[in-house]
């Protein structure tokens, strides 16, 4: 059967329900009671701590093992009562679950179509709706960019001079609401700052750059009175090294006559010194050559005296008397 139900304020759906019948679910009753296990705890509240070199470890080890037993038997009773109470709620669950399966599986297909539609139009008018604030987004951005183009004129054409400034400012226009729509304000606040500040650099930069001219035609006066001072000084200057050229040649031809007189000198003088050193040279060997003569003379005289003395012996005594040096200016050399 089909019934309508509201689920919200804003949407209404059609739910299918599907009648199945409940498990009939029996009084909970557990073996061991609450009373039975308060006596259970009670009684093995004191556990014995067995020490198995003394003499009653046999006997504490059988309350323990005792004790144990009865615990893991009430434990395994409740497990199995636990089982047995629930499994008709288990059953009951899968039931549940796979008449819902069933249900959704015959759901899930046309959702998902109608999921995939919904999407899609909804992704076309997010992606639309995403254009148009970036597009709008783009149109201030454009906007805010001339508005800010406008305030930076006068950065820009701070290096300018003033026939440019005095161009630039007959060339801006007011700005008007066609152009600048909603920040026609701020475009025309950033119109009158940019204004004021570009006609007070025109007006300075007039009086700069006639200041400038002036400074310029003082400067070329003082250019050319530097060149004729310069080209007086160059003058003067090539006059003074013309007439210190004239007295270097001046210089070098009494240098070179000297030099030719000097030389004649030492050529004279180098020439009768040769003539007096042939001169002493020549009268050194004749009185050399008379003092051979005369020494020769006197060994011939004297060896003469000496052989007239052994004039009459025979050879024999004669070479014996010169081996024994006997006879002066003579001597005996074995060689």
């Amino acid at each position: 059967m089909k019934n309508k139900t509201n689920t919200n304020s804003a949407i209404e759906a059609e739910v299918i329900t599907e009648n199945t019948k409940a498990p009939l679910l029996k009084d909970i009753e557990y073996p061991v009671t609450v009373v039975n296990l308060t006596n259970l705890l009670e009684e093995y509240k004191d556990i014995p701590n067995i020490n198995p070199e003394s003499e009653n470890a046999k006997a504490e080890y059988a309350v323990v093992t005792k004790g144990y037993k009865a615990f893991v038997k009430a434990r395994n009773s409740i497990e199995r009562a636990r089982k047995d109470l629930k499994r008709p709620s288990i059953d009951y669950g899968k039931n549940v679950d796979h008449i819902a399966s069933d249900l959704q599986s015959k759901i899930n297909p046309t959702e998902a179509l109608l999921l995939a539609e919904k999407e899609k139009f909804e992704n076309h008018e997010r992606l639309k709706r995403q254009r148009e604030e970036e597009q709008e987004q783009a149109r201030k951005d454009e906007i805010k960019g001339r508005i800010e183009t406008i305030k930076n004129l006068s950065l820009c054409h701070i290096k300018s001079n003033s026939n440019v400034l005095a161009d630039l400012i007959s060339s801006i226009e007011i700005p008007n609401e066609e152009d600048f729509q909603e920040y026609t304000v701020q475009a025309v606040e950033a119109y009158k700052l940019s204004m004021q500040n570009l006609e007070s650099m025109y007006e300075t930069k007039q009086k700069a750059e006639q200041a400038d001219i002036i400074e310029a035609q003082r400067l070329e006066r003082l250019e050319e009175e530097e060149a004729q001072r310069l080209a007086q000084v160059e003058a003067e200057r090539a006059e003074f090294e013309a007439e210190k050229e004239a007295f270097r040649l001046l210089q070098a031809e009494q240098k070179k006559s000297l030099q030719m007189m000097q030389e004649n000198i030492n050529r004279q003088n180098a020439e009768r010194e040769a003539e007096e050193l042939q001169k002493k040279q020549d009268e050194e060997a004749k009185q050399r050559a008379e003092q051979e003569k005369e020494a020769y003379a006197r060994c011939y005289k004297e060896s003469l005296d000496d052989l007239e003395i052994l004039d009459a012996l025979d050879s024999k005594k004669l070479l014996d008397a010169i081996i024994e040096g006997n006879i002066k200016n003579i001597y005996w050399k074995v060689n």
